[in-house]
This record gives C-alpha cells, structure tokens and sequence, in this order.
C-alpha cells in the first residue's frame, strides 16, 4: 500500500512539474491515476481470490474498476471538455482515497428506531 500511494504522489508531482514547464506553449499535461482494474490479466485473481474480497475493504464502489471506466477519464481529460484542466493527476480509485482503510460503512435500509420513536 505505501508503495501505491507514494506511487501516485510522485505522478501527482511530475504531472504539475511538466504543466508548468510547458504550459505557456499550450501543452495540457494530466494524469489519470487509477486503482486496480478488471482487465484479462488480472480477471482470474479476483475469480478465484480471496484477495479480492478482501480488496472490498479499500474501495467504496467496488474491488476493481472496469477499463471502460478509466478509459472515460482519460478521454474526458484529453477532450475539450476539460481546455481548463492542466496540471492534475486525477485519482480514478473508486473511493480508497478518501477510506481510512477500514470497512466502509454501511447504512441499513431500515429507518432507526430511538426510544420507540422513528427517525
């Protein structure tokens, strides 16, 4: 995990050292930085894993990202769409940045009851 973050940290400051080398010559330089992602290479991993289940843990939206979903971030920051957008690494990670890297939270669907009375 250290690894990955410091990682991102070090794409995070290339990306913003080459947006502002060569920003004045209307160079757009971003990133996108994603998380684990279902590709053929991995697919077996989260089949037959039980690394998989526990990387449910660090990822609010689910274990792995599908490649189409990157695919639109990285598109979206080449387009013009996103002409004012320079100098960004773009965390694609399903939520994990922002996990303390505890299980997430989660809220029944069933309204609480305090004291007999329904919040």
């Amino acid at each position: 995990m250290k690894y990955c973050r410091t990682r991102s940290v070090q794409l995070g400051n290339l990306t913003r050292g080459l947006a502002l080398e060569f920003g004045g010559q209307v160079v757009k330089i971003n990133a996108a930085n994603p998380s684990v992602t279902l590709t053929e290479m991995n697919s077996l991993f989260f089949r037959i894993s039980r690394g998989a289940r526990k990387s449910n843990f660090a990822h609010i939206l689910r274990p792995a990202a599908r490649p189409e979903e990157i695919a639109s971030v990285i598109a979206f920051l080449a387009s013009e769409d996103a002409s004012f957008i320079n100098g960004v690494s773009l965390l694609v990670d399903g939520g994990s940045s922002a996990s303390s890297g505890q299980a997430p939270l989660r809220i029944d669907a069933a309204p609480s009851r305090v004291g007999g009375v329904r919040r």
